[in-house]
């Protein structure tokens, strides 16, 4: 058909795939008329104005590429780093004030000790 273009033709043009162009036909997206030739041969034919008009109006689609176990691991790993972080200097902390209470009572113990006999520590006799 003159000024018109097939579903293959139109992808070309257009820089996508036949099942793009259909999908399009199919959305009502791009215009389309039906030749119903019967016996297997209808197809569709795009008029050579709506291949102008949809060059014109470029659809930008984002790709997401999953990630992988490795990278998900990756990720997880550098969240629990992060989130570890700040506690890490906490325990430390923790750390250091349950020794220097145990240090302290370790002392008094001593200390209280020191003065008694064995036999009186064992009877607690004073």
């Amino acid at each position: 058909m003159e000024g018109y273009y097939s579903v293959k033709e139109a992808a070309e043009r257009l820089g996508c795939s036949t099942k793009t162009i259909r999908t399009r036909i199919k959305n009502q997206t791009l215009e389309a008329v039906w030749e119903d030739r019967g016996r297997g041969m209808s197809q569709w034919w795009i008029p050579a104005a709506a291949i102008n008009s949809a060059t014109s109006t470029i659809e930008v689609v984002p790709v997401v590429k999953p990630l992988t176990t490795t990278e998900v691991r990756a990720l997880f790993k550098e969240a629990v780093q992060e989130e570890l972080e700040p506690l890490r200097g906490e325990i430390q902390n923790l750390r250091a004030e349950l020794e220097s209470h145990y240090r302290r009572t370790d002392e008094r113990l001593r200390e209280a000790t020191k003065s008694r006999s064995f036999w009186t520590r064992l009877f607690n006799k004073k």
